[in-house]
């Protein structure tokens, strides 16, 4: 059935092919190549509800094609969720082609099997159920919205904002704001409207939805305007306006200049009533600024309908300031606009305009022709009007014609009911003495059956029991076997156990050999000494290493080396944790080695660009650009592997100049931190140290940099620039710490969530006045106390490693 679904679509699409050439290809055929492969009937229905998304506004016939073999393939499976959000979907295709009625029965059956979900016991498919709910209400007020039946129309909303709440669903309440907003304006009901849009504007500010705040600033300027205030209606648009430029939505702009254009051209008719030329005349020009700004967006987007009507209103403007030549102009291109396009309202509207430019210049043959048609066009509306009209008080008389013939149906079974009770009441004394009768032979048959009964279960006792002493024996024959079977199978389960032991002993075995080689590559404390004191002068170096691995060894490593006048140091991440982390921070460490040996290599940034090459050489990683882009197969082969090798490090490399103290870095993923003392006085330094001595840290005494790495690993990648060489100029007391991501990844706490960065950067302040040593222990401390904040130590989650050292 799944199969045949899918030819129909396949041919489908073929029949129907030159309807969606303005499609993205690349994206159908996807969607079919999901459908032909996937095995879950809920994938299926998904991209089959996507694929009628694609036709919904340029083929709907075609839309709900695909919508109605989804509920097909939904009812199959009985996946209600799915079936409910067809019926849905068919529903708002139903809306979109104006057959409400099949648009509300589609909801109301999406509406009831969302309900059923809601009985259901776990919460997932209860907050699902509420929220199909919601919309489907939601989408119910809509219908009623455009049908004008307002009334309906707020009990949908009504209802809907209800369950929203109970949900906590912001974004849906808002929504439902603006809807219900939109038809108490619809009724004249500005205090309201603008209660509503004010409070769906609170949600959208709060959440940082500009596309809701620009439509409610919209919204709330038209209630203002309806109310003639002018300068909050102006203040509300402005702000919509701002928004709508922000995000270049051309449409949008253009209507709000048009509104604001509007705002002061009625201003102006007030004006000129009271004889406030010169206000009047004012706003008059600022009017026909706006008009024209909106005229220019909509032929820049060759929208002739905005197009037609800017000119309308530029030309009505243009009357009243009995500028009656250039009002004719614009009212004529407005006009061939909306005969072209068939806007009946503009035209009338275009004619009304030259009528009244006509008249007064004096040519009252012209102003009447054009009269003419404007009432011509008047007429046409109405007739329009009335037949629409007409067609709803049709569809009333038929549904009172079917009530009224319900209603003949009734009455003439009630007559039909009370003849039949009267034959029923003369055939009940009958029945009673058959009844009676039939019961008396029932009795005595039973008692005969009860009888027989007895004599027989008797001489079937006796046969059970002889079966049942045999059927004991050859159980006892099979237990006996039972046992003799599970003692056989118990020896070879302990055998195994043994083996997995052994086995599991000697891998441990060789894991503790290989963290002895891997420690041995690692900077030893003498070696890490050696150099710092070489180089600073410092017999006593002020450093620490935290090194934690989360297995017995790690995929973090850390490099401290001395090339002349430069300390070099270094943190890294490698992909994995454990045997195969391992692995890869030996690389890493023999490469590195390799790399500051050579004199070519010259900056932090030069390291790890040599460092990224060795990687991708060693590991055989290949880039999509190294392949032919005809040749598919090859590009398809190189995607399964890029897949399949991500190796690679995260990496902070920093090398210090003792003699000038010049710090350069580089970093792929990781950041490096530097934390610099601001005391400047005698007086804060004493003050600061009395702090110290009382184990304060709540003075803050020193500040933390964070200067970040390149966006890009140690690999192959999409992004492969060179990385970024800085340039820092350190101060003598500055303290830096290169770490990896081990640390702030760590669960804990209260609510068992990670440590994050941030916590790890108030700690580090907090503690940067101490010596290293300390600083090392505190932080082993923080990391312990937050693992075992319940009681209970969490398990370590990363390799640990952090490298601190001042300067």
């Amino acid at each position: 059935m799944i199969k045949r679904s899918l030819l129909l679509i396949i041919s489908f699409l073929i029949v129907n092919c030159f309807f969606v050439f303005s499609q993205s290809q690349g994206e159908i055929d996807s969607l079919l190549k999901i459908i032909r492969n996937s095995k879950q009937d809920s994938v299926k229905v998904m991209v089959t509800l996507q694929m009628g998304d694609l036709y919904e506004y340029s083929v709907p016939d075609s839309a709900m094609y695909f919508y109605l073999n989804a509920l097909k393939l939904a009812q199959k499976s009985n996946e209600k969720k799915w079936i409910a959000k067809c019926y849905n979907y068919i529903g708002i295709l139903n809306q979109e082609m104006g057959d409400f009625p099949k648009s509300l029965e589609n909801y109301r059956k999406s509406y009831k099997i969302y309900e059923e979900l809601t009985r259901l016991p776990d919460l997932k498919n209860k907050r699902d159920g509420l929220l199909g709910m919601g919309v489907c209400s939601a989408n119910m007020g809509v219908d009623y919205q455009k049908q004008g039946n307002f009334k309906q129309a707020l009990e949908s909303f009504h209802k809907a904002l209800k369950i929203y709440e109970n949900i906590g669903e912001k974004k849906k309440i808002s929504d439902c704001y603006i809807n219900i907003g939109v038809i108490h304006n619809a009724q004249k009901s500005d205090s309201l409207a603008l209660y509503y849009f004010q409070k769906a504007l609170e949600i959208y500010e709060e959440s940082g939805d500009k596309g809701g705040m620009s439509n409610c600033y919209n919204n709330i300027g038209i209630i203002y305007k309806n109310k003639l205030k002018y300068s909050l209606a102006l203040e509300n648009y402005k702000k919509s306006l701002k928004i709508y430029e922000e995000f270049g939505m051309k449409k949008r702009i253009s209507q709000t200049y048009t509104n604001i254009g509007v705002l002061y051209y009625e201003q102006a008719i007030k004006q000129a009533r009271k004889k406030e030329e010169a206000k009047a005349s004012e706003n008059y020009k600022i009017s026909l600024e706006y008009y024209k700004k909106a005229l220019k967006i909509n032929e820049e987007m060759d929208d002739k309908e905005g197009i037609a009507l800017s000119m309308t209103n530029i030309a009505s403007l243009l009357n009243e300031l009995k500028i009656y030549s250039e009002a004719i102009t614009y009212a004529t291109q407005s006009l061939e606009i909306a005969c072209e396009i068939g806007s009946l309202e503009i035209e009338k509207s275009d004619y009304e305009c030259l009528s009244n430019s006509y008249e007064n210049k004096g040519l009252f043959e012209l102003a009447f022709k054009n009269q003419k048609k404007s009432n011509i066009l008047n007429d046409s509306l109405l007739n329009i009007e009335s037949s629409k009209q007409l067609k709803e008080m049709e569809a009333v008389y038929q549904s009172e014609k079917k009530q009224l013939e319900i209603d003949n149906l009734t009455k003439d079974k009630a007559l039909k009911d009370i003849d039949l009770n009267r034959k029923k009441a003369e055939n009940k004394k009958q029945r009673i003495i058959i009844y009676s009768i039939i019961l008396v032979l029932i009795l005595v048959i039973i008692f005969s059956v009860l009888l027989y009964k007895q004599f027989t279960a008797k001489k079937k006792a006796n046969i059970l029991l002889a079966v049942k002493n045999i059927e004991i024996q050859q159980k006892n024959e099979e237990i006996t076997s039972q046992r003799d079977e599970i003692e056989t199978q118990r020896d070879l389960v302990i055998n195994q156990k043994e083996e997995l032991e052994e086995i599991h002993t000697q891998l441990t075995d060789s894991i503790r050999y290989a963290k002895r080689i891997q420690n041995a590559v690692l900077p030893t404390e003498t070696h890490i000494k050696e150099v710092l004191s070489h180089l600073t002068g410092k017999e006593n170096p002020d450093y620490f290493v935290i090194y934690k691995p989360r297995n017995i060894v790690s995929g973090d490593f850390y490099f401290v080396a001395g090339r002349n006048e430069w300390i070099l140091l270094s943190v890294a991440d490698c992909t994995g944790h454990g045997v195969p982390g391992a692995f890869m921070s030996m690389l890493g460490i023999s490469f590195l080695n390799e790399i500051v040996a050579r004199e070519d290599v010259q900056t932090a940034s030069h390291v790890l660009n040599e460092m990224r090459k060795y990687i991708i050489k060693s590991l055989q990683q290949k880039n999509i650009q190294d392949y032919q882009e005809d040749n598919s197969k090859i590009r398809n082969q190189y995607i399964a592997e890029s897949q399949s090798v991500k190796d690679g490090m995260d990496i902070t490399f920093v090398a210090i100049n003792t003699v000038t103290l010049k710090m350069q870095f580089a970093g792929a993923n990781n950041p490096i931190y530097i934390v610099r003392k601001f005391i400047k006085s005698e007086s804060e330094k004493v003050e600061s140290e009395k702090l110290n001595e009382a184990n304060s840290e709540t003075l803050k005494t020193s500040e933390l940099y964070e200067l970040k790495g390149d966006k890009m690993p140690i690999s192959i990648y999409v992004r492969m620039d060179e990385f970024t060489n800085h340039e820092i100029q350190l101060e003598k007391n500055d303290t830096i710490y290169l770490f990896s991501d081990g640390f702030s990844d760590q669960f804990g706490g209260p609510k068992g969530k990670k440590f994050l960065l941030s916590s790890l950067k108030q700690r580090i302040t907090g503690i940067s006045g101490k010596p290293m040593s300390e600083q090392k222990t505190l932080l082993e401390n923080t990391l312990h106390d937050w693992r075992c904040s319940n009681g209970i130590e969490q398990e370590q989650t990363d390799d640990i490693t952090i490298l601190g050292l001042r300067i």
